[in-house]
This record gives structure tokens, sequence and C-alpha cells, in this order.
């Protein structure tokens, strides 16, 4: 692990559109396919001994398309094909909420983060999140030390350098 990361520090993900591509409501054996340049980002982070996680909103929960067991059997899948590459997800935290529930833990409210917090030591203040919506990133500026909003194009390599320079400071 490289001493120049700030302790407690961590790269916070969204699921959707961030590291998988949304083809909807997306559990069990769904087809699991990358946004691209993602992988080369979560090795690169790992590499450089950031701790990784996410924190996804899971509405189709709340709106019975699927169950939490579905959810899950979707991220051990995800995690396998991850940890073949070398990167370890230390926690997926998630809000099976509705938006019109207006729960606490549904981004862009900072319950997820609070849970990440509490359950893992994590700085906030030394953490950064990356996702594709507006209020990803406002979440991330709001309570984190950033926040970066990606759109389907992907992670380039200057945006990777980027996300990643922000654990340098």
């Amino acid at each position: 692990m490289s001493d120049s990361i700030p302790l407690g520090s961590a790269l916070i993900l969204d699921r959707d559109d961030t590291i998988v591509i949304d083809s909807g409501y997306m559990a069990g054996e769904h087809p699991i396919s990358f946004i691209p340049g993602v992988v080369n980002l979560l090795v690169a982070a790992a590499d450089k001994g950031i701790p990784l996680f996410i924190a996804t909103n899971q509405s189709g929960i709340g709106r019975g398309y699927y169950q939490v067991q579905d959810m899950h059997r979707f991220h051990e899948r995800l995690l396998d094909y991850l940890e073949d590459q070398g990167v370890y997800i230390v926690d997926i935290v998630f809000c099976p909420h509705q938006p019109s529930e207006g729960c606490p833990c549904r981004k862009p409210n900072p319950g997820l983060l609070h849970q990440l917090r509490d359950r893992h030591g994590i700085t906030l203040g030394n953490s950064v999140v990356v996702g594709d919506k507006e209020s990803d990133e406002r979440l991330g500026k709001l309570y984190c030390r950033n926040g970066f909003r990606i759109d389907k194009s992907g992670f380039s390599p200057p945006l990777i350098s980027e996300i990643l320079s922000e654990f340098s400071r």
C-alpha cells in the first residue's frame, strides 16, 4: 500500500452505468457488461492500495422486479469477475427503496456513505465518489473529497489519472 494514500481513503463507485452497463433492473443471472475502462480504473486503484466500495440505488427491489437475494447473486458474479482481474471490492451497500419513499440512504442522500463510514472506518473527507448521474457527483462534492460524473464513453486514461490524483493531495 502506498504511503501517499490518505488514511481512511476509499473509492466509492455507483454500480449501474458506472461499473456495468445498465440494461434494466439487473439481478440474478442477468448478463454483465462493463463500462469501457472501468476495470482499468479499478486495477489501477487497487494497485495503489485504495480500498474500493460500491454504493448503489436498487429500486427494482422496492418495485418488486426482483428480490434482495437476486441482487446478491448478481453481485456475487460481478465480484467473482473482478477478483479474477485482481480487484477486490471491500463492500457493496445498497438502497432498495423507490425514489418516492424519501429514504435517507437513497442517493443523493448520504446514508450509504454513512453506512460505509460506520462499517469500515472510512474518512469521507479522504474519499471520492464516482457515478453516472449529477447526483453522484454532487454527493461526492458535498460529503467527500470529490465527486466525478462519467458518461457512457467510460473511463479514459486521463480521467483515470484525474480520479486517482485525488488520493495524492
